[in-house]
Protein backbone atom coordinates (compact mmCIF):
# COMPACT_ATOMS: atom_id res chain seq x y z
CA UNK A 1 0.00 0.00 0.00
CA UNK A 2 0.91 3.68 -0.50
CA UNK A 3 1.11 6.41 1.69
CA UNK A 4 0.35 9.91 0.77
CA UNK A 5 -0.11 13.38 1.46
CA UNK A 6 -1.14 16.35 0.15
CA UNK A 7 0.01 20.02 0.76
CA UNK A 8 -1.96 23.12 0.99
CA UNK A 9 0.58 25.88 -0.23
CA UNK A 10 0.69 29.28 1.86
CA UNK A 11 2.37 30.82 -2.05
CA UNK A 12 2.15 29.93 -5.59
CA UNK A 13 4.52 27.03 -6.42
CA UNK A 14 7.39 27.68 -8.64
CA UNK A 15 7.43 24.04 -10.58
CA UNK A 16 11.50 24.59 -11.99
CA UNK A 17 12.78 25.28 -7.74
CA UNK A 18 10.87 22.97 -6.70
CA UNK A 19 11.51 20.10 -9.02
CA UNK A 20 15.31 21.08 -8.16
CA UNK A 21 14.63 20.56 -4.55
CA UNK A 22 13.18 16.96 -5.13
CA UNK A 23 16.47 16.41 -7.71
CA UNK A 24 18.39 17.47 -4.07
CA UNK A 25 16.30 15.26 -1.80
CA UNK A 26 17.02 12.65 -4.12
CA UNK A 27 20.02 12.49 -3.78
CA UNK A 28 19.84 13.07 -0.17
CA UNK A 29 17.45 10.23 0.39
CA UNK A 30 18.31 6.80 -1.35
CA UNK A 31 15.08 5.16 -0.75
CA UNK A 32 13.60 8.32 -3.09
CA UNK A 33 15.26 6.71 -5.87
CA UNK A 34 13.97 2.79 -5.14
CA UNK A 35 12.36 0.93 -7.42
CA UNK A 36 11.38 -2.80 -7.05
CA UNK A 37 12.72 -5.75 -9.85
CA UNK A 38 12.46 -9.49 -10.13
CA UNK A 39 11.07 -8.78 -6.35
CA UNK A 40 14.14 -7.47 -5.31
CA UNK A 41 14.61 -3.79 -3.75
CA UNK A 42 17.62 -1.72 -5.87
CA UNK A 43 18.18 1.91 -5.61
CA UNK A 44 19.14 3.73 -8.75
CA UNK A 45 21.93 6.27 -9.50
CA UNK A 46 21.32 9.93 -8.41
CA UNK A 47 20.54 11.11 -11.81
CA UNK A 48 17.33 8.94 -11.17
CA UNK A 49 14.63 11.76 -9.34
CA UNK A 50 11.48 12.13 -8.72
CA UNK A 51 9.42 13.68 -11.65
CA UNK A 52 6.71 16.55 -10.82
CA UNK A 53 3.37 16.26 -12.38
CA UNK A 54 1.30 19.58 -13.23
CA UNK A 55 -2.50 19.77 -13.12
CA UNK A 56 -3.68 23.18 -13.72
CA UNK A 57 -6.88 23.37 -12.40
CA UNK A 58 -7.42 27.14 -12.31
CA UNK A 59 -10.90 27.97 -13.18
CA UNK A 60 -12.22 24.50 -13.26
CA UNK A 61 -15.40 24.11 -10.89
CA UNK A 62 -14.95 20.65 -9.91
CA UNK A 63 -10.97 21.03 -8.97
CA UNK A 64 -11.71 19.41 -5.76
CA UNK A 65 -12.70 16.04 -7.39
CA UNK A 66 -9.93 16.51 -10.20
CA UNK A 67 -7.54 16.53 -7.89
CA UNK A 68 -9.12 13.48 -5.48
CA UNK A 69 -9.49 11.84 -9.08
CA UNK A 70 -6.00 12.39 -9.94
CA UNK A 71 -4.53 11.37 -6.53
CA UNK A 72 -5.94 8.39 -6.58
CA UNK A 73 -5.16 7.82 -10.33
CA UNK A 74 -1.19 8.45 -8.83
CA UNK A 75 -1.16 6.26 -5.62
CA UNK A 76 -2.75 3.16 -7.80
CA UNK A 77 -1.07 3.61 -10.34
CA UNK A 78 2.78 3.27 -9.11
CA UNK A 79 5.02 1.40 -11.19
CA UNK A 80 7.27 -0.59 -8.40
CA UNK A 81 9.70 -1.89 -11.47
CA UNK A 82 9.98 2.60 -12.28
CA UNK A 83 9.70 4.52 -8.93
CA UNK A 84 8.04 4.29 -5.75
CA UNK A 85 7.33 7.69 -5.23
CA UNK A 86 5.22 10.31 -7.24
CA UNK A 87 4.43 13.79 -7.04
CA UNK A 88 2.02 16.41 -8.37
CA UNK A 89 1.27 20.01 -8.40
CA UNK A 90 -2.22 21.18 -8.65
CA UNK A 91 -3.18 25.02 -9.56
CA UNK A 92 -6.76 26.26 -8.57
CA UNK A 93 -7.58 29.47 -8.48
CA UNK A 94 -7.48 29.25 -4.70
CA UNK A 95 -4.05 27.76 -3.95
CA UNK A 96 -1.46 25.39 -5.12
CA UNK A 97 -1.31 21.75 -4.18
CA UNK A 98 1.59 19.17 -3.71
CA UNK A 99 0.84 15.57 -3.61
CA UNK A 100 3.12 12.75 -2.80
CA UNK A 101 2.82 9.81 -2.72
CA UNK A 102 5.01 7.06 -1.80
CA UNK A 103 4.71 3.34 -1.14
CA UNK A 104 5.22 1.79 2.53
CA UNK A 105 8.70 0.17 1.87
CA UNK A 106 10.01 3.42 1.80
CA UNK A 107 8.61 5.86 3.84
CA UNK A 108 6.79 5.86 7.28
CA UNK A 109 5.52 8.44 9.95
CA UNK A 110 8.65 9.59 11.00
CA UNK A 111 9.90 9.40 7.39
CA UNK A 112 7.56 12.15 6.20
CA UNK A 113 8.67 14.73 8.72
CA UNK A 114 12.39 14.57 7.66
CA UNK A 115 11.40 14.49 3.63
CA UNK A 116 8.77 17.41 4.47
CA UNK A 117 11.12 19.18 6.65
CA UNK A 118 14.20 18.96 4.06
CA UNK A 119 11.36 19.62 1.17
CA UNK A 120 10.75 23.24 2.20
CA UNK A 121 14.34 24.32 3.56
CA UNK A 122 15.46 22.85 -0.01
CA UNK A 123 12.32 25.03 -1.86
CA UNK A 124 13.09 27.88 0.35
CA UNK A 125 16.99 27.87 -0.03
CA UNK A 126 16.47 28.01 -3.65
CA UNK A 127 13.98 30.48 -3.41
CA UNK A 128 15.71 33.17 -1.90
CA UNK A 129 18.49 32.72 -4.38
CA UNK A 130 21.56 29.80 -2.80
CA UNK A 131 23.46 28.94 -5.13
CA UNK A 132 23.96 25.61 -3.28
CA UNK A 133 21.31 23.95 -1.09
CA UNK A 134 22.67 23.24 2.75
CA UNK A 135 20.67 19.94 4.55
CA UNK A 136 21.15 17.98 7.59
CA UNK A 137 24.55 15.36 7.30
CA UNK A 138 23.03 12.54 5.04
CA UNK A 139 22.23 9.64 7.44
CA UNK A 140 23.22 5.69 6.60
CA UNK A 141 22.46 4.57 2.95
CA UNK A 142 20.04 1.96 2.66
CA UNK A 143 23.19 -0.27 1.40
CA UNK A 144 25.03 0.41 4.72
CA UNK A 145 21.28 -0.51 6.15
CA UNK A 146 21.34 -3.98 4.32
CA UNK A 147 24.91 -4.59 5.30
CA UNK A 148 24.16 -3.70 9.04
CA UNK A 149 21.15 -6.40 8.67
CA UNK A 150 23.26 -8.94 7.51
CA UNK A 151 26.04 -8.63 9.90
CA UNK A 152 23.36 -8.85 12.62
CA UNK A 153 21.57 -11.68 11.12
CA UNK A 154 25.57 -13.57 11.66
CA UNK A 155 25.99 -12.11 14.92
CA UNK A 156 26.48 -13.89 18.28
CA UNK A 157 24.11 -11.76 19.69
CA UNK A 158 21.61 -12.70 17.68
CA UNK A 159 22.27 -16.40 17.80
CA UNK A 160 21.68 -16.31 21.55
CA UNK A 161 17.93 -15.81 20.90
CA UNK A 162 17.76 -19.26 18.60
CA UNK A 163 16.75 -21.69 22.07
CA UNK A 164 14.37 -18.77 22.28
CA UNK A 165 12.48 -19.44 19.06
CA UNK A 166 13.12 -22.85 18.97
CA UNK A 167 10.58 -23.42 22.08
CA UNK A 168 8.05 -20.86 20.57
CA UNK A 169 8.31 -22.71 17.41
CA UNK A 170 7.92 -26.27 19.66
CA UNK A 171 4.76 -25.28 21.39
CA UNK A 172 2.72 -24.35 17.99
CA UNK A 173 -0.14 -26.74 16.95
CA UNK A 174 1.57 -29.06 14.39
CA UNK A 175 -0.95 -27.65 11.83
CA UNK A 176 0.76 -24.11 12.42
CA UNK A 177 -2.57 -22.78 13.63
CA UNK A 178 -3.27 -20.67 16.53
CA UNK A 179 -6.79 -21.18 17.75
CA UNK A 180 -8.69 -18.07 18.44
CA UNK A 181 -9.92 -17.18 21.95
CA UNK A 182 -13.83 -16.91 21.91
Amino acid sequence: FNQSNLFRCSEKLDTILLQKAFDCLSRQHDLMRAVVKDGHLSVNGIEKTVRIEEYDLTGKTDAVNEISRVCADMKSGIDMAKALMRAAVFRTGEADYLFVTAHHFIIDGISWRVLGSDLESAYRQLKSGADEIKLPAKTHTYNDYVKAVCEYSRSYRLSREIPYWESVISRLPENNTVQRAK
